[in-house]
């Protein structure tokens, strides 16, 4: 018989149509019910870290055996399978926010609507367990997103069929189900106005006034314009609007998203950046695999920090001797920790820290090596010893090892020796061949040259990185680790995707010899090269498996916004600590988290994100931007001008400045709408361009940016004259042609457009990304032909075009928006 659970809105569990009702009643057995059934499956470990984690190991580990003997006396044995370490529940076990994720994955949407009844245990708390209740929280955001595009997405099919009736009791419904959610009351008051219930749309006005002001809030202003047109009488079914629903799927409103619950730029980031910060309310760590060993930086010992990048580099030798062999699985140790393990104070010892610890229980490493060296006459001395999980034990020593100089490239093959041969006999596996195919480590100059660029890089200071990069591998030419992320760094830095391609040849040519994690690390350089984000994607999604947790976990998130999927974007990001100092500058997280709000239509939560990292960073051009973004789709013009004049003290980066600032705002007001907010913004670009030298006003970017000001504006003579100056300087930079062919087009002289649309196809698609086959797209958008530029803007996208803020943004694909299959294209996959 099927054990039913039900979980949204309330907890309640049944055996066929018998409630028991004393399973909900003891918290800590239907807590353990629930976390099974809706994970449906989980190591003990696992279990035990989210239910009992504030338990000693062998308490919690009969706590939880204790449970389960309970809960098969009360519910039998069919319910649950036990797989060694692991508990799985069987398909009998039926829970309806599973059900729920389902039906709205697979657009079952009617469905879906049915079986949400209110919010993943609403009112249902177990005290005392703050990793359960966090994971709660994770849970209960993510079905509340489901139900808001399940709402949503059944709105707009009732629009489309004039079923308006039904579409009031949907919009009611949502409203009693999540009273805070500000689309579901603009919507509501929408359908009442186009209904013309005038009366009853402003009575709901004024409830949802009442609702917000304990909490401080204010409506959204697009819903306070919306009620005024109802009380002017100009909403309804002659104020001229096709249907009350169909524009919200073009744009559903600027919603405020309530913070209720808790809550990469590249692989070539280093971990050390990212995984000290995880924080405790991210997902719980994988389970210890014994064949993945961590080799943690040695600790300095020596007193001299001119010595303390030493333990980074042993530990990067031995790691990638380790990653040499088959049946182990080396986790990197510059991907956790770029530089040495901080020293201790007190009586040298080797007794494993709470860092190394925590640095293998975030990987899911079940082997731990570590150590630390010391001054031993002329030279240094090593040594290690190797733990293992689950109460690393110390099961093998290694050393001393010592060098007769400082250079300690000696040491490090023979500690990385000893360290195979004890691994692989404790596996009874062979190493033939291991040694002789060995290399030599770099030099100690190199690895310093390597680690400094890395800095470089991780700072944002590209072109200092790709120096420093390119001269490690230079000092040490088989040390090839450096090459891959000075390729990252041209790209960034120098835009010379060239050079960086030339990098990833030399790389590949040794790829045989490549460690597994370097090898996809390469996959995602040559993918960004080819401009495949799909095969970027499945190269970090491949690299997270090896490192749980390392910097291929966070690059997924912006690989995840590229195919726009702004949700798993946020998901992947939630498990980092954005306010530990290391963090707080790494613009990538800000921009990711910003962006995906943004395409998610939280502007509201988009701008708390904004102005927290703006906050942390002050003089920050790119967190300005940030923040002026979400300010420009709600429309706030007023203070978009303030962020924009205040940013105009800050630095310059290669990529933004402040007449770029104000464009994109003014590009980002237009398309949520507020066309008069754009000319004022546009204005202050004039302004603000004017002040500056003949010299700067000379620069390509900046007349770049005044050509496009001024096709904003519709100044198509004086924008046309620039664009054709800079395609003369430049005839195989496909933008300014593609602005040459919209302005002919919105000028009325289609064959004109054709013509540079078919300049555009001419072009080879090397290293533009997509960018000529969307200014096509851009023409035939402004031609009227919108079948056509749709197939030109998937292209793109194929051809490296990413999703994103400017996309959706973009001025010429407005035509598009309402146009079915484009919205459906555009629509954030996840």
């Amino acid at each position: 018989m099927d054990l039913r659970i039900r979980t949204l809105g309330e907890l309640r569990v049944f055996r066929g149509e018998k409630e028991l009702a004393r399973i909900s009643e003891q918290p800590t057995r239907a807590a353990l019910l629930v976390y099974l059934a809706v994970e449906r499956a989980a190591s003990r470990d696992m279990v035990q870290r989210v239910l009992w984690g504030h338990l000693p190991q062998d308490r919690a580990r009969h706590a939880l055996n204790q449970a389960l003997y309970l809960l098969r006396r009360d519910l039998g044995d069919d319910w649950i399978v036990s797989e060694g370490e692991r508990l799985r529940v069987s398909d009998r076990v039926l829970v309806d926010a599973v059900s729920f994720q389902a039906a709205v994955e697979q657009a079952r949407i009617d469905e879906a609507v049915k079986t949400y009844r209110g919010e993943f245990l609403g009112g249902w708390h177990l005290r005392g367990t703050p990793e359960f209740e966090q994971w709660v929280d994770r849970v209960r955001l993510r079905f509340s997103r489901l139900h808001r595009e399940a709402r949503r997405a059944r709105l707009d099919d009732l629009g489309e069929q004039e079923r308006l009736e039904e579409a009031l009791t949907v919009a009611r419904e949502w409203v009693r189900l999540d009273p805070l959610e500000d689309e579901a009351h603009h919507r509501l008051i929408e359908l009442l106005g186009w209904a013309g219930k005038r009366e009853e749309a402003l009575e709901r006005y004024d409830a949802y006034r009442r609702l917000l002001r304990p909490e401080a809030l204010q409506p959204l202003d697009e819903t306070v314009e919306l009620v005024e047109r109802i009380r002017a009488g100009v909403t309804g079914p002659d104020g001229g609007r096709e249907s009350p629903v169909l524009p919200g799927r073009a744009e559903p409103p600027r919603r405020r998203f309530v913070w209720r619950y808790a809550a990469v730029a590249l692989l070539a980031v280093p971990t050390g950046l990212l995984l000290r910060g995880a924080r405790s309310d991210g997902p719980s760590p994988p389970t210890a695999d014994p064949n993945r060993v961590l080799v943690f930086p040695l600790e300095n010992r020596t007193g001299d920090p001119a010595l303390e990048y030493t333990g980074s580099l042993a530990a990067d030798w031995i790691a990638q001797g380790l990653a040499s062999v088959e049946f182990l699985n080396a986790v990197p140790a510059r991907e956790l920790l770029p530089g040495a393990a901080s020293s201790r104070d007190g009586e040298p010892d080797l007794e494993v820290s709470s860092p190394a610890r925590r640095a293998a229980v975030e990987t899911g490493s079940g082997t731990l090596v570590t150590g630390a060296y010391y001054r031993a006459g002329d030279g240094l001395e090593f040594h290690l010893r190797i733990l293992e999980a689950p109460r690393w034990e110390v099961v093998e020593t290694v050393g001393p090892v010592r060098t007769s100089s400082p250079d300690p490239v000696e040491a490090v093959e023979v500690l990385r020796q000893r360290v195979l041969v004890f691994l692989a006999r404790a596996r009874d596996e062979s190493l033939d061949g291991v040694f002789d195919a060995s290399e030599v480590p770099p030099s100690y100059p190199a690895y310093l040259a390597f680690l400094e660029g890395f800095g470089k890089f991780i700072r944002g200071d590209d072109r200092g990185a790709a120096v420093d990069l390119l001269s490690a591998h230079e000092i040490s030419p088989e040390f090839t680790s450096p090459l891959v992320i000075a390729g990252f760094a041209l790209i960034r830095g120098w835009g010379d995707y060239r050079a960086a391609d030339s990098v990833a040849r030399i790389v590949a040519a040794s790829r045989a010899k490549l460690p597994r994690y370097d090898r996809l690390r390469l996959d995602l350089l040559q993918a960004t090269l080819r401009g495949d984000h799909a095969r970027a994607y499945r190269a970090v999604k491949e690299a997270a498996a090896i490192v749980p947790g390392g910097t291929a976990h966070f690059a997924s998130a912006y690989k995840a916004l590229d195919l726009n999927r702004p949700l798993e974007a946020l998901e992947i990001l939630s498990s980092w600590d954005h306010t530990r100092p290391s963090a707080v500058g790494w613009a990538p997280f800000w921009d990711v988290t910003t962006q995906s709000h943004h395409l998610l239509s939280e502007h509201r939560e988009e701008l708390r994100w904004a102005r927290e990292g703006r906050r942390m960073n002050p003089d920050r051009m790119e967190m300005a931007w940030f923040e002026i973004r979400a300010l420009a789709a709600a429309g706030r013009v007023t203070e978009t001008l303030e962020v924009a004049g205040e940013s105009v003290s800050h630095r310059w980066t290669p990529l933004v400045n402040p007449g770029w600032i104000l464009v994109r705002a003014a590009e980002e007001l237009r398309a949520h709408g507020f066309e008069e907010g754009a000319l004022e913004v546009l204005d202050r670009f004039h302004l603000w361009l004017d002040c500056l030298s003949p010299a700067e006003r000379a620069t390509r970017d900046l007349r770049f940016l005044r050509g496009q000001a001024q096709y904003l504006e519709g100044r198509y003579g004086e924008a046309r004259e620039v664009f054709e100056e800079l395609h003369a300087e430049a005839p195989a930079d496909p933008d300014p042609i593609r602005f040459l062919g919209t302005i002919a087009a919105a000028s009325g002289d289609p064959q004109e457009a054709e013509s540079w649309s078919a300049l555009l196809l001419e072009m080879g698609s090397e290293y533009l990304f997509g960018r000529h086959t969307l200014g096509r797209a851009a023409i035939a958008a402004r031609l009227g032909d919108r079948e056509a530029a749709l197939t030109l803007l998937q292209a793109s996208l194929s051809q490296g075009m990413v999703f994103g803020t400017l996309l959706h943004a973009d001025p010429d694909l407005s035509a598009l928006r309402g146009y079915a299959p484009y919205r459906a294209f555009m629509h954030p996959k996840g």
